[in-house]
């Protein structure tokens, strides 16, 4: 029976099964060994081949239960390699583009931008490209400036007034100071305010007298107001211009 499956076998590559069965039986086989032989044959071969290698599984912790892992779903040294390398050029990426990004005003993007809400009774105004502490250069400390000398007036030492009876002052507005941060003046007097932004953006609100300016960067504006009621007035910077902001503040004496 084995010799006849084997000559089937090779038959049924160039003849039809009905033409092997009568070839056979010529041959003096019996129709009931041939078709025992073809039956034998078409089941092995329709028969789905079974691996004998087990699975390589894994084990969830917990449950003691093994899962098979599938040939794509293994992480071999190659997958390692890649990582380690994307990890990599992530990195390398953050510490080299965020300075540059910084430099060009385009770090932080804006959907990681809050809106910084401080309790003041002076208006806070957001500019439109408002610059986070990380990105606002800080002045070092004990370095030679390039602006010249604040004189501060006092009771002793008065603001020199111009042709019109104006009192003037000049103001330097920075991280995070006004200078001078007082000002000395006369019920009555009129006064003007030449301010200056030597860094960054920054504002001016004196409240009590209707003056509120914003500066830009490098940007000077003169205000003017009268001095109509006598007190001690609080000025600040209306305008967040770092981590010291809530800071920057001045005082207005008006004396009877």
């Amino acid at each position: 029976m084995v010799d006849l499956s084997s000559r089937i076998q090779g038959d049924l590559k160039t003849k039809k099964p009905s033409e092997i069965k009568a070839q056979l039986v010529k041959e003096g086989y019996t129709e009931k060994d041939v078709d025992e032989a073809l039956t034998k044959y078409y089941s092995t071969k329709d028969k789905p081949k079974v691996s004998t290698q087990a699975p390589t599984t894994i084990t969830v912790d917990g449950t003691g239960e093994e899962i098979p892992l599938k040939g794509h779903e293994t992480f071999g040294p190659f997958d390692a390699a890649i990582t380690v390398v994307v990890i990599g050029l992530l990195i390398v990426g953050y510490m080299y583009g965020v300075p540059i990004l910084k430099e060009k005003g385009l770090w932080p993007p804006a959907f990681m931008k809050t809106t910084i809400i401080q309790s003041s009774s002076a208006p806070i105004s957001i500019p439109n490209n408002p610059q986070t502490a990380d990105s606002i250069p800080s002045t070092p400390p004990n370095l030679p400036s390039s602006e010249p000398p604040v004189e501060v007036n006092t009771p002793d030492n008065p603001a020199p007034s111009t042709d019109s009876g104006i009192k003037e002052f000049s103001i330097i507005a920075k991280q995070f100071e006004f200078m001078p941060n007082e000002i000395h003046v006369k019920k009555g007097d009129k006064v003007r305010l030449k301010i200056k932004s030597i860094d960054v953006q920054h504002g001016f609100n004196l409240a009590d007298f209707g003056v509120q300016v914003d500066l830009g960067p490098g940007e000077e504006k003169a205000v003017e107001f009268t001095a109509n009621k006598a007190g001690t007035f609080d000025f600040s910077c209306s305008v967040y211009c770092g981590n010291g902001h809530s800071n920057m503040r001045g005082l207005l004496f008006v004396e009877p």
